[in-house]
């Protein structure tokens, strides 16, 4: 968008007025099941499951990955080294995940 109070050209105006007139895709919440409206294209990327990233945590919370997943992740971290400021950064992280 350009600066607040310049003129845009009208093919400018025009694409964007068109992307305003293109239906919103209706999803359903996959963790709470509320009714809700999101892009066309946030659906085509995958997206249009979750009203909020709230309600996404909530459903992934407490959830087991699956042995696909967990063999990627390990190849991932094979090797890694964990320095020990890197692991006091994830503890003092996790402490005010718990206050929370």
């Amino acid at each position: 968008m350009p600066a607040k109070g310049t003129k845009m050209n009208p093919a400018a105006r025009a694409a964007i007025s068109a992307a305003r007139r293109i239906p919103q895709a209706t999803c359903t919440c996959k963790n709470c099941g509320v009714v809700f409206h999101t892009h066309q294209s946030e659906v085509a990327r995958g997206g249009g499951v979750y009203c909020s990233r709230k309600c996404e945590g909530e459903w992934k919370t407490g959830r087991l990955m699956s042995p696909e997943s967990n063999r990627k992740k390990s190849i991932a971290f094979t090797g890694r080294v964990f320095t020990p400021e890197w692991k006091a950064n994830l503890s003092a992280a996790k402490r005010r995940q718990k206050r929370n």
